[in-house]
């Protein structure tokens, strides 16, 4: 467990450490190290890697996969670690076959085959092959995998007169404007394509290599008629599992078109042939479209026209990348002019979608169509898109939330899930809730934020010791289920007794959406001689930003300015909805 709180003692010079009070657990899974070893953690202290220090400078990757690899696992199994910390521990002589202690993995110190051993072996097995590879080194090309940074994108342009198409490697991958990696970066890049003439993506071997020291390579042979569409996925029988569009592609990079290849691409998707284009294709398509626009690299009404075609998909792996795409948005989806917009879209786009997954599982359903309808649930319910349905959200919420009570340590839901079950939630079940919480030593005073009744909010506030209790209470009010109204209200009622005041102000600026909210906390401010115009300035200035891209988006989804033929509007047909089947 992680440690509350240390002193030295006066008396003997004795260092006592306090930890948090342990689960009731089995013996076998206690453990604990003594050794001279020093650590790295994550941000929050809840992932520490220990070892000898000469080797700490070498932890910092195996930190990062390590919290990656955690949060994936607890996003899978839809549950979280039983214990509020994982230390990692490299060990000498380690002997133990097994390592299942409660928040804590030892691993074995061992030398290791460096990558350049294995370059030379593949080498010296091509080079005894029969297998034509002219100037190919192994080593060289893998270099440029795995020693430099990002990964590069490859545009692919056509001349329309000549039919001649080239692609180019872009040597600069921009992840935001304040994290740029620009240079000389160029990787040996493995090229194949299909057409709309030969949509057949069987092999996915390299036809062309794009190389660092090449300006170009030329594709040729293709209809001038056709779309073309690099970088073919495997097709035929596969896992139906979420990676698999991961791990079964030709290479690790993005493409980028032409303008008249997008449409091409557009218009073919939104026939009555789309499912010609291989399906992992169809979800790269999609991941590289929002990747595009992100870089501003491509018009938004073409985006549309490409998720256009989503209103016909019932395959849950493209669905993959699209509830990737909207979970970046979710922040703006509780505001009433971006909710005005998304409700009837998200309702129109996913709606061949929900008759076919449904709202509740199915014994034989397979990964993929678990982890999509839990996204469709979630954002349905969450978002209120599909009203119908909204008596089956509260009532698997609180399901979801009972079980919890009952059994804690035998899972942990969803943090928003809990916090839609929580939303009207009673006395009762609140003591209920916070009493567990004591019992398997989580604190859930996070979760305090998720109640819409004030009274409960502050009794319950009262009996928690945490000093950064309202840290705690307001994130939650603002991040998991927005309730900014709320979260105004309560700080100014508790103003005076909130430390460091300023930080949350700040924080309650950043997510108020109205100009009600903002002159509340501006009048606020006045009253107290709080000095906040300048980021009261900066907040008017990036929601009406918002507000104008909503108006051309409206714009563009009601005048119909797209090259294709638009199944979605933003009318939401109540008659459909009451036929889908739940």
């Amino acid at each position: 467990m992680p440690s509350r709180r240390s002193e030295v003692d006066s008396a003997d010079g004795k260092l006592w450490t306090y930890f948090e009070t342990t689960p009731v657990m089995s013996t076998n899974i206690l453990g604990f190290v003594i050794a001279d070893y020093d650590y790295v953690s994550n941000l929050d202290g809840t992932m520490k890697i220990w070892g000898p220090r000469h080797l700490l400078p070498y932890a910092t990757h195996p930190l990062d996969i390590a919290e990656k690899a955690t949060r994936e696992l607890e996003r899978f199994t839809n549950s979280t670690v039983h214990v509020p910390k994982m230390d990692h521990v490299s060990i000498p002589h380690y002997v133990s076959r097994a390592t299942e202690n409660w928040g804590m993995i030892a691993y074995v110190e061992y030398s290791s085959a460096t990558p350049d051993d294995l370059w030379k072996a593949l080498q010296d097995a091509l080079d005894e092959s029969d297998v034509p590879h002219d100037d190919f080194k192994v080593k060289e090309v893998m270099d440029t995998w795995f020693k430099q940074a990002a990964y590069p994108v490859v545009t692919i342009n056509r001349d329309y007169d000549t039919g001649e198409i080239k692609a180019t490697q872009q040597k600069r991958v921009q992840f935001s404007e304040s994290n740029d990696s620009e240079g000389n970066d160029a990787w040996w890049i493995p090229l194949n394509y299909m057409t709309q003439s030969n949509p057949n993506s069987s092999s996915t071997l390299a036809t062309h290599w794009l190389k660092p020291q090449n300006e170009s390579v030329t594709i040729e042979g293709v209809n001038i008629n056709d779309w073309i569409i690099v970088n073919k996925q495997l097709t035929g029988k596969y896992r139906r599992d979420i990676s698999c569009f991961l791990i079964l592609n030709t290479g690790y990079y993005r493409v980028n078109y032409d303008i008249t290849n997008w449409k091409r691409i557009a218009a073919f998707l939104n026939s009555d042939d789309y499912d010609k284009i291989p399906i992992l294709n169809r979800a790269q398509i999609i991941d590289d479209v929002y990747y595009m626009i992100a870089i501003k690299q491509l018009d938004f009404i073409i985006s549309f026209e490409i998720i256009n075609y989503l209103s016909r998909e019932i395959d849950p792996i493209p669905w993959y990348p699209a509830f990737r795409i909207i979970q970046r948005f979710e922040d703006y989806l509780w505001m009433p002019q971006v909710a005005a917009i998304f409700k009837p879209y998200f309702f129109n786009l996913t709606h061949k979608l929900f008759e076919h997954i449904g709202f509740d599982e199915h014994p034989d359903d397979d990964p993929a169509t678990i982890e999509i309808r839990s996204d469709f649930n979630r954002i349905a319910c969450l978002y209120n898109t599909h009203p119908h349905i909204l008596d089956k959200c509260r009532a698997k919420a609180i399901a979801k939330l009972l079980a919890y009570i009952e059994e804690p340590n035998k899972i942990f839901p969803n943090q928003k899930v809990i916090c839609f079950g929580l939303i009207q939630a009673n006395e009762s079940i609140w003591n209920q809730f916070l009493q567990r919480g004591n019992e398997t030593a989580r604190s859930h005073l996070m979760f305090l934020g998720c109640s819409e009744n004030l009274d409960i909010v502050e009794k319950h506030l009262n009996s928690f010791e945490e000093n950064d209790r309202y840290n705690y209470l307001f994130r939650n009010m603002l991040e998991n289920l927005p309730n900014v109204d709320t979260a105004i209200d309560f700080f100014i009622k508790k103003f005076d007794e909130i430390d460091q005041a300023d930080k949350f102000i700040l924080r309650l600026i950043i997510m108020s959406i109205g100009e009600d909210q903002i002159e509340k906390i501006k009048a606020f401010a006045e009253q107290r001689g709080l000095d906040i115009s300048k980021h009261l300035a900066d907040r008017i200035e990036n929601l009406s930003k918002l507000n104008d891209n909503l108006s051309k988006i409206r714009s563009a989804l009601e005048n119909i300015q797209f090259s294709v033929a638009m199944h979605i509007t933003l009318n939401n047909d109540t008659s459909q909805a009451n036929k889908i089947e739940v």
